[in-house]
């Protein structure tokens, strides 16, 4: 994405939330955004109207502490999630549930291009 924002193949990013960007913590969200900024791409997120560098209205340092804050609360919940995870393949072997695929049986199911990489693959 951030080759094809360089490339001017779009002018704006919308999406529905940070979290829903980067979940990689403060720093790589906050370069990702100011590399979109000097590639000339705008940054929307839908659910936290404060992070818009389309818009001079909200001032830099609010910009900046909603971004570090929206940035943080994305990383954690990554790593809640994993936890959860982690702590529920725990709980299934306890129950001795057998997990994953059964020894030397491939998954031969083919798979479709989807999202970004399809929209550009051309």
């Amino acid at each position: 994405m951030l080759k094809d924002a360089r490339l001017h193949k779009f002018d704006i990013i919308v999406v529905w939330s940070l979290d829903r960007f980067s979940r990689e913590g403060i720093n790589n969200s906050r370069n990702y955004i100011e590399r979109l900024r000097k590639y000339g791409v705008g940054f929307i997120s839908y659910s936290e109207p404060l992070i818009d560098t389309t818009k001079e209205i909200v001032g830099d340092i609010v910009y900046e502490i909603v971004l570090l804050v929206m940035s943080w609360m994305a990383k954690r919940e990554s790593e809640r999630i994993s936890e959860r995870t982690k702590a529920g393949l725990e709980r299934a072997k306890a129950q001795g549930k057998k997990l994953g695929r059964p020894k030397g049986k491939k998954d031969n199911k083919p798979r479709k291009k989807i999202g970004y990489y399809k929209r550009w693959e051309k």
